[in-house]
């Protein structure tokens, strides 16, 4: 049995997603858009908009967030997925919950396709979402930098949920 439950972020929520942001570590708030973590973003994060997000909590403490953004114009069909662990709550299974109700939220949505962008040294994180049934569709070379000002390989992953 999980020691986490993942909730549909409401207003309810702000004070844990704001503590929960305040929380991801310095070295990995590169791989997250800085504008994803100011102050009225994080309060955003559980409004009411096209974008669909998830916390994973223990007891009243978020430890993971996970988003599922529908794309606009000719890519409406797509979703962009971003997932976020803090440190302290990997190896428990929330990433792989977080994903599995990304595809359901997806579904839901009536989107297509699904995609995440990870670093591409990041075997382990690749692997989980291979074993969900994302496939490698792009690696963009020094694309991004990481925490540590080091560039590195993005990795494009996507999974089709429906013909």
């Amino acid at each position: 049995m999980s020691d986490f439950e993942l909730k549909p972020l409401t207003a309810d929520h702000r004070r844990a997603a704001e503590a929960f942001a305040a929380k991801i570590p310095h070295g990995e708030r590169a791989f997250i858009d800085r504008s994803l973590l100011s102050q009225v973003s994080v309060a955003s994060w559980t409004q009411r908009t096209g974008a669909r997000r998830t916390g994973a909590f223990i007891g009243d403490e978020m430890v993971a967030i996970m988003t599922v953004n529908p794309r606009a114009g000719w890519m409406s069909q797509v979703g962009e997925l971003r997932l976020v662990v803090l440190p302290e709550a990997r190896g428990r299974g929330v990433a792989t919950a977080l994903a599995n109700r990304a595809v359901e939220v997806a579904t839901e949505m009536e989107l297509r396709k699904l995609y995440v962008e990870v670093l591409e040294r990041l075997d382990a994180v690749i692997a989980m979402f291979a074993a969900l049934g994302f496939e490698r569709e792009a690696t963009l070379r020094d694309h991004v930098i990481d925490g540590e000002g080091r560039p590195g390989n993005l990795c494009i992953l996507s999974r089709f949920l429906s013909d």
